[in-house]
């Protein structure tokens, strides 16, 4: 028996799908033909019900057979028009059907309305329904402007009863009550279930599609969370590379020309502000071209690395060391207390570079002409350290190359 109501059950719901099927592409238009639909079926039922009263009044001695017949057509006409919006929504012509069902009903409740007791007719009540389906399936401006309507023609109905120009073809007479009544409490009960049930789809379906939409937003949001992480780590990384770039020399990893340029006028900065002095070293690699043309660029590579890596070590943390360019690196010596500072780092340089070094296989040694220039006794400024310095090194070339120089004003006059 159980088996047997299951599978009823089951007939009667795939029945029912078949029944409601939209041909459509818009899931907006199937969700909405499928609604109307339904609601054809609740308001054939509905008529059904609303006629049964207009039967009834000959029975109960309230008003002729032949009234309470032409009564109950009306709401019984309106079941082919049913059959015929409930084939055009299927076949997808929604909106149409829709239109086409309550402007006819909207005619038919006048007609109805002119013809049965007039401003008393028990058809006014049938505008409830009416209003409520073109506000709910079409938009609530449609059910504004029909409810205007209706109160229109309940004023023309009323100026035309008070003057004499309009009486009711037909009445109810004295079933018009026992029909007002039951109209009122079918249109109600209708339309209060009705506006329930569309209420309670409406939420279970916001709840459903909020729940997903959650899950849904929950996961996206997971998904970039993880991808602007991976973005900002490849963001940072491309940016520390590219400042690397920007300010560093690609083949020795130090310090390029811009960069020591910021580095000199912060050390300037701070020797002005606390009283100190420093020296920059102008160091140029004597026969770096002999050997680099000889052995090839790949070695004049590997001993620039070579020398980068030595002057280095050579030098304080808080020392600089940066490359300018070819066979050119210049030197920042910091808090410098005194000139036998400078010379010892100055032959410390010496010596490192003129240390033996093997490239492709061949003993090679170099050599290292300096210039030197203190701040602030040199000069004061960037541009001046670096010529000067620049000046004192050339003069070291001039004496045979592998020493050191300081800059004097006398280098200064005789350079000029």
């Amino acid at each position: 028996m159980g088996e047997q109501k299951m599978n009823l059950r089951i007939w009667f719901v795939a029945y029912w799908e078949r029944l409601i099927a939209i041909n459509a592409l818009d899931e907006e238009e199937i969700r909405q033909g499928r609604l109307f639909i339904i609601l054809l079926f609740i308001s054939i039922v509905f008529v059904i019900f609303l006629a049964l009263p207009f039967l009834l009044i000959k029975p109960l001695g309230m008003a002729e057979t032949s009234v309470g017949f032409i009564a109950a057509a009306f709401p019984l006409s309106f079941i082919p028009l049913s059959t015929v919006c409930i084939n055009q929504a299927r076949r997808g012509r929604i909106r149409s059907a829709i239109l086409l069902y309550i402007w006819v009903n909207l005619f038919a409740i006048c007609l109805a309305v002119w013809i049965f007791d007039g401003i008393y007719s028990t058809a006014w009540v049938l505008y409830i329904w009416t209003i409520t389906i073109a506000g709910t399936l079409l938009a609530p401006v449609y059910a504004l402007w029909m409810t205007g309507g209706v109160v229109a023609y309940f004023l023309l109905l009323v100026l035309l009863y008070q003057s004499g120009l309009y009486i009711p073809p037909l009445t109810l007479g004295a079933g018009r009550e026992f029909v007002n009544i039951s109209s009122l409490m079918l249109i109600l009960i209708s339309t209060v279930g009705f506006l329930t049930y569309l209420n309670m789809r409406s939420l279970r379906d916001t709840l459903a599609r909020l729940r997903m939409t959650t899950k849904e937003l929950e996961e996206h949001r997971r998904t970039l969370e993880q991808r602007v992480k991976e973005r900002t780590e490849e963001l940072m990384v491309a940016n520390v590379a590219l400042d690397k770039l920007a300010t560093h020399d690609v083949l020795t990893g130090l310090p390029n020309r811009m960069m020591f340029s910021q580095l000199l006028n912060r050390a300037i900065q701070s020797a002005r502000r606390y009283k100190r002095q420093f020296a920059v070293f102008f160091i140029d690699l004597d026969r770096f071209k002999t050997i680099n043309d000889t052995l090839g660029h790949e070695a004049g590579d590997q001993m620039l690395q070579e020398i980068a890596g030595r002057f280095k070590q050579t030098l304080r943390e808080i020392d600089v060391v940066a490359r300018l360019g070819g066979d050119e690196f210049v030197l920042l010596v910091d808090e410098v207390n005194n000139m036998s500072q400078v010379d010892t780092v100055a032959h410390k340089v010496l010596s490192v570079t003129s240390k033996p070094m093997v490239l492709m296989g061949e003993e090679c040694r170099l050599t290292a002409s300096i210039g030197i220039s203190i701040y602030p006794k040199d000069a004061e400024d960037e541009q001046s350290l670096m010529k000067t310095a620049d000046i004192a090194m050339y003069l070291a070339k001039e004496k045979g190359k592998n020493n050191y120089q300081f800059y004097s004003k006398e280098i200064q006059s005789k350079s000029i």
